[in-house]
């Protein structure tokens, strides 16, 4: 459990930050080239609430709705990446093109880079879980709730005496 509590918080901050970090610069690519900046809010936007669900209380990170944000999550940073990369080396539409030394190209990339990674490792829990029949926080206090009551039927027939 800590472990998946550290991955949702390393998550919401990396996406948090990234969003910053797109949504404060989103102005000044718009007079460059108005899509990147369009482009920049829209990923920032979408970020935001990726974070916001990540930094939520741990049982909404169990509903398929909350997986959906993790998937658009990796995807808006994915894209992200792909698009910093692409405006350093061939250019992007309309002959944009960026240079490496820009400070928050460095920190977005790490921050995107590092959700990537959260997601990649939630996932393989999830699935390591999955084959290893491990359920969910309630249904193992059920079960063992079960296993109690069977075992003091068992021994006292029953009745709550134990013999």
């Amino acid at each position: 459990m800590i472990i998946r509590d550290l991955l949702r918080l390393l998550a919401g901050l990396a996406a948090f930050g990234s969003a910053l970090i797109h949504l404060a610069i989103a102005p000044e690519h718009m007079t460059e080239a108005a899509y990147i900046g369009w482009l920049f809010l829209a990923g920032g936007g979408l970020l935001l609430l990726v974070a916001l669900a990540a930094l939520t209380d741990d049982t909404v990170t169990r509903t398929r709705e909350f997986m959906a944000v993790w998937h658009l999550g990796a995807l808006v940073c994915a894209g992200m990446i792909v698009g910093l990369v692409a405006s350093r080396t061939t250019g992007l539409p309309g002959g944009y093109r960026e240079g490496w030394d820009e400070p928050e190209a460095w920190a977005s990339l790490v921050l995107e880079l590092l959700f990537l990674a959260v997601y990649v490792a939630r996932r393989r829990m999830a699935r390591g879980n999955r084959r290893e029949g491990v359920r969910s926080d309630a249904e193992p206090a059920a079960e063992v709730q079960a296993l109690g009551d069977q075992h003091h039927a068992a021994a006292g027939g029953g009745s709550g005496a134990v013999a």
